[in-house]
């Protein structure tokens, strides 16, 4: 009952009423879920090899734990990017469930540092491709 109170409180303000738009919403469900899931599974990887370069014996399925942890900082965003705030929680959840804290925020800050650089690569190479193709598209118009 108190959902549904919600969902009509909600409805118009932030959510869709035009029923098109509310199936288009639920078309993406397919399409969002195995990305968000590939995410999660690709972090957590990160993060286990992370800890194991840092000879902290973590299992993968904390290394997921942290990993869904650093979900909420993609939808709590307190700094950009959520600077530190991921770092942050990684460790809090690390002593909260028995490990090091320097090991869990070592291992959080070497998983943003190759995020870093691999968001630097390619946006280095998309945006050499992308002024190519502006410049022979500009040159064929002259």
């Amino acid at each position: 009952m108190a959902a549904d109170r919600i969902t009509r409180s909600l409805t118009g303000r932030w959510l869709p009423t035009d029923p098109k738009a509310i199936a288009r919403l639920r078309g993406c469900t397919p399409t969002v879920i195995p990305l968000q899931a590939a995410t999660l599974l690709t972090t957590a990887a990160c993060l286990s090899l992370a800890f194991s370069m840092g000879r902290a014996e973590v299992s993968f399925g904390a290394c997921i734990v942290f990993s869904a942890a650093t979900v909420l900082t993609r939808v709590l965003s307190v700094t950009p990017g959520a600077l530190g705030v991921r770092e942050f929680l990684i460790g809090g959840l690390a002593v909260a469930t028995g490990f090091e804290l320097q090991d869990a925020v070592i291992a959080a800050s070497a998983v943003r540092v190759a995020e870093v650089g691999v968001i630097f690569a390619l946006g280095g190479a998309f945006s050499y491709e992308l002024s190519k193709r502006v410049t022979s598209t500009f040159d064929r118009e002259q």
